[in-house]
């Protein structure tokens, strides 16, 4: 089975190389009539694509909500209230360097603690 996840990881990584129009074809092609494998790769491109789905759509948002002046500096950042995806931003926690940290609560109802 950990020989199955090593070869997985590894094509895994080839594909996530190549240009997402040629993923599928390759993950057929090195895993031939091995279908556990198949599905195990295939599966995992699944998250991988989801995830880079999901920080892009994260990323753009955030970029509607930050304005950076020329010098590098937030002129706004996210106020209290205000939802990014499945988070609720509650304060800001600190800035500096490359970012903004707030304090966030799940509000999608999917997870509450």
């Amino acid at each position: 089975m950990s020989d199955m996840l090593g070869r997985a990881a590894q094509l895994l990584d080839a594909a996530l190389a190549l240009p997402p129009n040629a993923r599928a074809g390759f993950v057929q092609r090195e895993c031939g009539a091995d279908e556990a494998l198949l599905a195990e790769v295939t599966s995992l491109l699944a998250v991988a694509d989801s995830a880079d789905a999901w920080l892009g759509a994260f990323a753009e948002r955030v970029g509607d909500v930050l304005a950076v002046s020329p010098g590098g500096q937030t002129a706004a950042s996210l106020p209290p209230g205000e939802r990014v995806g499945a988070w609720q931003i509650e304060a800001p926690l600190g800035a500096g360097g490359m970012g903004e940290v707030y304090v966030a609560s799940r509000a999608d109802g999917r997870y509450q603690q």
